[in-house]
């Protein structure tokens, strides 16, 4: 990953922003006002290695169509 080779750390916020949080994000970045902030990467120094949860392979949690149809990589 990008941030990664540049020495810093991000991870995918979401469900956080509640009530004016994203309209504030929104104005801070120049989001368009019909536009809904859901989520965001800070990107910054990491102080510490921390190590994500254990997930399902991609093609175990990922389907296309319907749920159960496989998803080709």
């Amino acid at each position: 990953m990008a941030v990664e080779n540049l020495g810093l750390a991000t991870t995918w916020i979401q469900g956080q922003i509640e009530n004016e949080k994203g309209a504030e994000i929104g104005k801070l970045l120049n989001v368009p006002e019909d536009y809904t902030v859901t989520g965001y990467f800070p990107i910054g120094e990491p102080v510490t290695e921390v190590k994500g949860p254990k997930k399902m392979e991609f093609s175990e949690r990922c389907f296309i169509d319907e749920f159960g149809k496989g998803f080709k990589e």
